[in-house]
C-alpha cells in the first residue's frame, strides 16, 4: 500500500509520487468535474488540489491512522484514509460553495447568503466546530484528548490533572492553585503550555454528530 511505503520513507520519490496517485483517484471520485452545478463550474481543478494539500496535512498527524500503520493492518488503513479524504473533501467543497456564495452576494447578484442554510462541515481540521457541540461533549473531547497525551507522553499526569480541574470541576485558576499548593502563575503557565498542545490535536480529532 502506498501509504505504508510513504511512511517508511516520506522523502522518498516514489513512495511520494504512488501515494499522490492513490490520493488523486480517491479525490476524483468525490470531486470530479460537472457535479457541483453552475455555481462551482470550472473550479473542481482548484477544489481537488485544495483537497490533496488538506489530505495530506491530516493524514500525517491522524492519531486514528498511527496505530494500524504500525501494524500494517491494511483495511483499517484503507478504512482511515477512505474517510480522510472523504471528510477533507467535504470541507473544501463547503468552503468554496460558502466563498461562491458570498462573492455572488458582493457583486448584487440577488443571492440573499444569510438565508441560505450551509451544512456543517464535520471535518475534524474545523476547529471552530468543537465550540459548536453541546458543554458536555466538549468537555468529554477535551479529556479524551487529554487522556491520549498522557498515553503518548505529550502530556505528563499532573499537567492533564489542572486541565482537569478546570474542565471539569470548573474551578479557578486560584482554586486550583490553592489546592495544589502552587501559585496562581505556575497554574496559568501549565495551561498556557496545554493549550497550545491541545490545538494541533484538535486537528486530527473526529467530533462526533449530535
Amino acid at each position: 500500500m502506498a501509504w505504508i511505503a510513504f511512511r517508511s520513507d516520506p522523502q522518498e520519490p516514489m513512495a511520494r509520487e504512488h501515494l499522490a496517485t492513490e490520493l488523486d483517484l480517491l479525490i476524483r471520485t468525490r470531486l470530479p468535474n460537472g457535479r457541483f452545478g453552475e455555481l462551482l463550474q470550472g473550479h473542481e481543478a482548484d477544489m481537488r488540489q485544495e483537497a490533496h494539500v488538506l489530505i495530506l496535512r491530516f493524514l500525517s498527524g491522524n492519531r486514528e491512522l498511527s496505530l494500524p500503520t504500525e501494524d500494517e493492518n491494511l483495511v483499517e488503513i484503507e478504512n482511515q484514509i477512505q474517510r480522510s479524504v472523504s471528510g477533507c473533501c467535504r470541507a473544501v467543497f463547503f468552503n468554496f460553495r460558502k466563498r461562491a456564495l458570498r462573492y455572488r452576494a458582493f457583486h448584487n447578484c440577488g443571492v440573499d447568503v444569510d438565508a441560505v442554510e450551509h451544512p456543517v462541515c464535520m471535518h475534524p481540521a474545523n476547529r471552530t466546530r468543537l465550540w459548536e457541540l453541546p458543554i458536555a461533549l466538549q468537555r468529554k473531547i477535551i479529556i479524551q484528548i487529554m487522556g491520549e497525551a498522557v498515553r503518548d507522553h505529550l502530556l505528563c499526569p499532573q499537567n492533564a490533572a489542572i486541565a482537569s480541574d478546570m474542565v471539569m470541576a470548573e474551578k479557578s485558576q486560584s482554586e486550583i492553585a490553592k489546592s495544589r499548593g502552587i501559585s496562581r502563575q505556575a497554574v496559568h503557565a501549565r495551561l498556557t503550555k496545554i493549550r497550545s498542545l491541545l490545538g494541533p490535536l484538535l486537528e486530527t480529532t473526529e467530533f462526533p454528530s449530535y
